[in-house]
């Protein structure tokens, strides 16, 4: 499947949507082999108003699925220099700028699996778990510029704290 409109539809919704940080879609992963099947990946099925709370349970989306205003990207800044949930990261300082969202219900990116993702041993190997513990220091602090950034009832509720 071609995705020739990606980022036709992603600019569209983002013109109709000028409060919106960000415009996603509805993404699949697949085998490097096989056909897309039109089964969406994780959370990009889904409508979501905002990245937090769920991006502290999951990162619902792959690197390829937002498509991100400039002025959200001013803000938050350049990627990292970490080599494990540099992605995931980012995009949470994006959700503790306030991350507004804006629906493409269409799909937007497609993901092939291999087995040299740059996470690949990101669970065993001394360096990554480093960048992963960094990362996730992060993650917690972008979560908490959020919730003290917030002008109405915080919307990272127990659950979501608990299981990041």
């Amino acid at each position: 499947m071609l995705l020739p409109d990606k980022f036709r539809a992603q600019v569209e919704v983002l013109r109709k949507n000028p409060d919106c940080d960000v415009a996603y879609g509805i993404s699949e992963r697949l085998k490097l082999d096989q056909s897309p099947l039109g089964i969406a990946l994780k959370g990009t099925g889904s409508k979501r108003e905002a990245m937090f709370p769920m991006f502290l349970r999951s990162r619902w989306w792959t690197t390829s699925t937002p498509l991100y205003r400039r002025s959200i990207t001013d803000q938050a800044g350049p990627w990292s220099s970490l080599i494990n949930e540099e992605d995931w990261e980012y995009d949470c300082r994006i959700a503790s700028l306030g991350g507004r969202l804006a629906y493409v219900d269409q799909f937007v990116s497609i993901q092939r699996s291999h087995d040299d993702h740059l996470c690949a041993g990101g669970d065993t190997n001394p360096r990554k778990l480093a960048h992963r513990a960094q990362a996730q220091q992060l993650i917690y602090q972008h979560a908490k510029r959020y919730m003290e950034l917030q002008t109405r009832p915080a919307d990272i509720g127990p659950d979501e704290w608990q299981h990041f």
